[in-house]
């Protein structure tokens, strides 16, 4: 587990899915998937209830921030419902702005849009979308929620849309799971980011019908965020030999002295 949140999802995802089987599909469940749930939960406890945790918990950076979870219950409705706008806002990435462009951009492409110039009407969406995000950085809690309506009323159009759906619903739960810390640090965002992806590249493939564009496409978007992602690594590793060099220089002087 790359954190306690995903932790949370996961038991979520394996219990929606194990009800789903048992009593709508009316399948029994595999032995092995019992006892893997099972000791998923108690690994899960023994992680969150470790005392590693509660060091963290305890740590200044965290300080009027983090909520243990009696003291979320003890909030009242309102506070409750501040409590989940923030931690939705907080959520809120450059990743989950992209794909809501793209959300937009296919419905007012795809779909029945009295308009007599659409990819006009896509570019100033996507530049209304962007001065938003730039102008107040707190509107990620109404973009999950138009998502979820717009992606809802999609689901009527085509079940192609069930997928993406499902994934976002998994996304905000993820977002939710970080409540108690308002928000997850970037380190312990990778598995959010990549559903994130997954989705973009499943409408892109739906506005895109061409196979060979498609697959040009998300290769290039595939080698853009490689790159992206190397650079990062060499970055940190270079700062970090710095970093070691540096420390072992001074122990040496200290030494001489």
């Amino acid at each position: 587990m790359a954190s306690e949140q995903i932790g949370i999802i996961t038991i979520i995802s394996l219990l929606c899915i194990g009800l789903y089987l048992k009593f709508y599909r009316r399948i029994n469940l595999p032995i092995w998937y019992i006892l893997g749930f099972s000791f998923f939960i108690l690994g899960f406890l023994c992680l969150y209830f470790s005392p590693g945790h509660a060091v963290r918990a305890s740590l200044d950076v965290f300080k009027g921030t983090y909520l243990s979870i009696p003291q979320l219950f003890e909030l009242s409705f309102i506070d409750k419902i501040m409590r989940i706008i923030k931690t939705l806002n907080k959520f809120g990435s450059s990743t989950f702005a992209v794909f809501s462009v793209f959300l937009i951009i296919l419905v007012v492409l795809k779909y029945q849009y009295k308009s007599t110039n659409k990819i006009r009407d896509s570019i100033l969406c996507t530049l209304g979308l962007i001065i938003l995000l730039v102008l107040n950085n707190n509107v990620a809690s109404i973009l999950f929620i138009a998502n979820f309506i717009l992606l809802h009323k999609l689901i009527k159009k085509d079940r192609f849309y069930l997928s993406i759906f499902f994934i976002f619903i998994v996304f905000t739960l993820t977002a939710l799971s970080a409540i108690q810390f308002l928000a997850l640090p970037t380190r312990a965002r990778f598995c959010d980011s990549l559903m994130l992806i997954a989705s973009i590249l499943l409408i892109l493939n739906h506005i895109v019908h061409d196979c060979k564009k498609f697959i040009l496409i998300s290769s290039i978007i595939f080698i853009c965020y490689g790159g992206f992602v190397a650079s990062v690594y060499i970055k940190f590793r270079l700062d970090w030999n710095a970093m070691v060099a540096y420390i072992q220089q001074n122990k040496m002087g200290i030494l001489t002295l």
